[in-house]
């Protein structure tokens, strides 16, 4: 308790003291300090009016004169004068027939064309020559003549020996002897292969034909 008596006059002595010193530091005069002041002059003098400007003035050309305009010409009617009709001339026809040293001229004559002749067609390059009479095809293609041999206009032959079918076509084809040689066995072969024989019957019943012979000729026409 004696402690809390002395802390509290303790305490208010040290605000009443912090009090004065702020009421002093506010109260003190202070020191101005001198302003330094810039004397401002005005100038009331009128200002000289600005030099007048020159202006550069260009000298323009002078228009050409206006062109003078022509007199007007007053144009008469005038009525053409009809001109005489030329007298017409009956003009006869003549017929020339000159001879100048035996070359008689004579009036001149349409010109006849004579249609083109039609193309020849050509005759069958081979002959084909039956070697069994009493077989016959019933359908018989030619064949074709070799362009090396009818370039060169070779001739020649092919016998060939064969079987029929019972459908009636050739088989088993065979080159028996040719003439000359390795010139015209192939197309020999090939046609021979597309003939058609009527099929061979014993009792009724199609049989197959054995050993047939045929020669094909190549020969060219002259």
């Amino acid at each position: 308790m004696k402690r809390w008596l002395v802390i509290v006059p303790l305490s208010i002595l040290v605000t009443l003291s912090l009090f004065q010193i702020m009421a002093w530091m506010v109260t003190q005069p202070q020191l101005d300090k001198p302003l330094l002041t810039t004397p401002l002059t005005l100038n009331l003098m009128e200002e000289p009016e600005d030099e007048a400007i020159t202006r550069r003035q260009r000298d323009m050309p002078e228009p050409p004169p206006e062109p003078q305009q022509a007199p007007t010409m007053s144009i008469a009617n005038v009525t053409p004068t009809p001109s005489p009709a030329a007298p017409s001339i009956s003009t006869p026809e003549i017929s020339l027939d000159v001879s100048v040293d035996g070359l008689a001229i004579s009036p001149m004559q349409p010109l006849q064309i004579a249609a083109p002749a039609e193309p020849v067609q050509p005759s069958a390059p081979a002959q084909v020559g039956q070697g069994n009479n009493d077989v016959m095809p019933t359908r018989r293609v030619n064949p074709k003549y070799p362009t090396r041999a009818l370039r060169r206009g070779i001739e020649g032959y092919v016998l060939l020996k064969y079987d029929i079918d019972t459908d009636g076509r050739p088989e088993n084809i065979e080159v028996l002897e040719a003439q000359p040689p390795r010139v015209f066995e192939r197309e020999a072969r090939r046609a021979l292969s597309r003939w058609k024989y009527q099929p061979k019957k014993i009792a009724g019943k199609t049989v197959v034909q054995h050993g047939l012979q045929t020669k094909i000729e190549f020969k060219l026409e002259k």
